[in-house]
């Protein structure tokens, strides 16, 4: 409960970092660019004190993984090649997050955000009990009134949030159920560095300056960022993730 709590909190931060620099004005996306590099670099952090066994990351080895290989090689290669996959989803996540806070608010956008882990729940195998699929209607319900608008906007507003969101917990776990944890820091380095590196180029690209604020802002919010995922796996490995569902 206590990890599940922590995931809960470090991603509220977040979002609420994010409404903070909205209300400053601030343009998000040098806020996002700091948070990345932050997070990037924490995780080579942890990837330098862990020290696993590294090589060439073959695309071949890291179909192996999936098939169950958990050798060196195909740990490693795994970590590289389907860190680039999960960083694409999370950069799409984060924006359509950043939508959604602009919309509606931090704390109803990170409500659908880690609702979103209901998707990733049945593609795991769980299936919640004939009570907690009233509940999580209930809930359901609940936010897309809270979002406001007509009812389709109300239904089709949060929707990115909530299937993008879903996608990046199921990353996460297919990690976990593919590769050896010592490869971990690796996967979360070429994740954020991959964000880190679209981001820098998005910003080239539009001519936005750097100022101090923002970067200052974002950096934190990157610590918060890599907190919140890596409490989310400590409680799924310790509950079941139906369990999960109904605390979140």
């Amino acid at each position: 409960m206590t990890a599940l709590l922590c995931s809960i909190l470090c991603a509220s931060l977040v979002n609420i970092g994010l409404a903070f620099a909205g209300r400053r004005g601030w343009d998000s996306r040098p806020v996002l660019l700091a948070a990345y590099l932050a997070s990037a670099l924490l995780a080579g952090a942890l990837l330098a004190s862990a020290r696993p066994a590294l090589c060439w990351p073959g695309p071949a080895a890291a179909v192996r993984a999936l098939a169950g290989d958990r050798s060196p090689e195909a740990g490693a290669s795994f970590a590289v090649w389907f860190g680039l996959v999960s960083g694409a989803l999370y950069l799409l996540c984060l924006r359509a997050a950043d939508k959604g806070v602009r919309r509606s608010g931090a704390g109803l956008t990170t409500m659908y955000q880690r609702l979103g882990i209901l998707a990733a729940a049945l593609l795991w195998g769980e299936r919640p009990t004939a009570l907690q699929w009233v509940g999580l209607a209930v809930t359901v319900a609940a936010l897309a009134a809270l979002w406001g608008g007509e009812l389709r906007q109300a239904l089709a507003g949060p929707l990115p949030v909530f299937v993008l969101g879903g996608a990046v917990e199921l990353t996460g776990k297919t990690f976990q159920m593919c590769a050896a944890a010592e490869y971990r820091p690796l996967f979360l380095f070429v994740f954020f560095s991959l964000c880190a590196a679209a981001q820098a180029a998005e910003l080239a690209r539009a001519r936005v300056p750097l100022v101090p604020g923002p970067l200052v802002l974002g950096a934190p919010l990157g610590a918060c960022s890599l907190l919140s995922s890596l409490f989310l796996k400590s409680a799924l490995a310790l509950a079941a993730v139906s369990l999960v569902l109904v605390n979140l």
